[in-house]
């Protein structure tokens, strides 16, 4: 997970056609991805933990998410932002450096870290 684009080019395959929304954790220091949660309504509603439990499982040291909007709309939603934050905040305390959070449509996606919602760091 060296670029944002990196982890678009990773997940996007999963994403394809979904009318539903996924989401999908991805860990590297090993890499997996697993997916966490899917709905058919318009949010798909995770639990911290249940984001954590894979990366422990595999004791990845660098994480990051991946959703999509099926409606197309790539602005996080206030859901998103708070959940990012959240997720921030365990992943310091589990000694884990969470990477990015990407909102994916098609063949399109948003990084909350360039966005600025997740610290800068000098490597991303």
């Amino acid at each position: 997970m060296q670029t944002a684009e990196q982890i678009f080019e990773e997940v996007r395959g999963d994403f394809l056609g979904k009318t539903e929304e996924v989401c999908i954790v991805i860990g590297s220091e090993p890499f997996f991805k697993e997916v966490i949660g899917t709905a058919k309504a318009l949010t798909v509603s995770c639990h911290v933990q249940e984001f954590f439990a894979p990366v422990l499982r595999h004791k990845a040291k660098r994480m990051a998410i991946a959703h999509n909007h099926p409606t197309g709309y790539l602005i996080p939603s206030k859901n998103d932002l708070i959940s990012t934050k959240a997720l921030i905040e365990a992943a310091e305390m589990l000694g884990v450096v969470f990477v990015d959070h990407l909102i994916i449509h098609e063949e399109q996606f948003l990084s909350m870290y360039a966005l600025g919602h997740i610290p800068q760091r000098e490597v991303y």
